[in-house]
């Protein structure tokens, strides 16, 4: 048996919006295709038989991001701290198995980070003072210390991921 530890940097990324948690959900929730991909998007990828079949199966989602889930962490640390003094907490998984395939073809390692997630956190309690949207940039952890293919592919990831946060915070 061996153990081996590597160290890098991973850059995060932190969007200060003024828009309302509401109003950045809802952009999030058309921009992946929530009414289409939610509690879909995993099955479509998991009950494919052939490639042409998973192709046409994400296609007919989407041809940028889908949903691959959900976590509210605000309403389970509502009753954990029993307080209502808990501004929205939102975890999004978010992808689409054409883009994670350009990565992991390279590495199967990318696997630990596609799909990325996006952190939602209301700035305050009555949800209406704004909103920071945050995530790790997908090529300081895929690509650590590569400069080939699987880095372009990377970086290609950060791109769309850095156009989607661009857009729902209103920073276009």
């Amino acid at each position: 048996m061996s153990k081996r530890v590597q160290e890098y940097t991973v850059q995060r990324i932190t969007y200060d919006s003024e828009l309302p948690i509401t109003d950045v959900l809802a952009r999030l929730d058309g921009f992946v295709h929530r009414d289409k991909s939610e509690g879909v998007a995993l099955s479509a990828v998991l009950q494919a038989k052939t490639k042409d079949e998973l192709v046409r199966s994400i296609n007919a989602i989407t041809d940028g991001f889908m949903l691959f889930g959900t976590l509210q962490h605000s309403r389970w640390l509502k009753v954990y701290f029993e307080t209502e003094a808990i501004p929205g907490v939102f975890v999004y998984t978010i992808g689409n198995p054409l883009i994670a395939q350009t990565m992991l073809k390279h590495s199967l390692l990318a696997g630990l980070y596609v799909p990325p997630k996006l952190i939602i956190i209301g700035k305050d309690v009555d949800e209406r003072k704004g909103t920071k949207v945050v995530y790790d940039v997908p090529s300081s952890m895929i690509a650590a210390g590569d400069s080939g293919e699987l880095r372009k592919a990377a970086l290609a990831l950060d791109a769309k991921l850095e156009d989607l946060v661009r857009r729902i915070t209103g920073a276009e």
